[in-house]
């Protein structure tokens, strides 16, 4: 399994993973990355292995059942945090952050320099346009430099996709 680490920034988050179904988009920039919604338990199960007297129930015990939540599985195992931008706060972030990323570019891979920018550029304005769509998600150290990734459903879909810029991120293998 492959997990993909933020570049930029101080916290290096994990902040998705092949485990997930991934295509490349934006002539190579992006990764859509496919989420599902899951019910996780919320209950606390401990086995300690005594036996129990047939009298004590939970009741007894004083434990209340927590029941089920509905998670986003992606949100849910890496641990991202849901921010929030208005336009012009994430206009600022991400001049922010594409300076950052293009630096890391030049340093590690300078012939791909030229189309990434003309590829952001066009990908952040089409963005842009669609402002509303989005949720934002940063990793969970909540990483003001870092990579933040776009969460938007598909129309008529109940599944989110999640969108990464490629060149942000680092394949570590577990």
């Amino acid at each position: 399994m492959r997990v993909f680490k933020d570049i930029v920034g101080y916290s290096h988050d994990e902040l998705c993973s092949d485990a997930y179904a991934m295509n490349e988009i934006f002539n190579g920039l992006i990764f859509e990355v496919q989420a599902k919604m899951v019910t996780i338990d919320l209950d606390v199960k401990v086995n300690t292995g005594a036996n129990a007297a047939a009298e004590e129930t939970e009741e007894d015990e004083g434990v209340d059942a927590a029941g089920v939540q509905q998670v986003i599985n992606i949100v849910n195992a890496l641990r991202l945090v849901e921010t929030s931008f208005d336009k012009k706060s994430y206009t600022g972030y991400i001049k922010a952050y594409m300076k950052d990323l293009m630096a890391k570019l030049e340093e590690s891979n300078p012939g791909r320099v030229a189309d990434f920018k003309k590829d952001a550029t066009d990908f952040v304005k089409s963005v842009l346009g669609k402002f509303d769509e989005y949720k934002f998600y940063t990793g969970e150290n909540m990483d003001a430099d870092g990579h933040v990734a776009l969460m938007y459903y598909k129309p008529g879909e109940t599944d989110p996709i999640f969108l990464y810029f490629k060149d942000g991120l680092e394949s570590v293998k577990y």
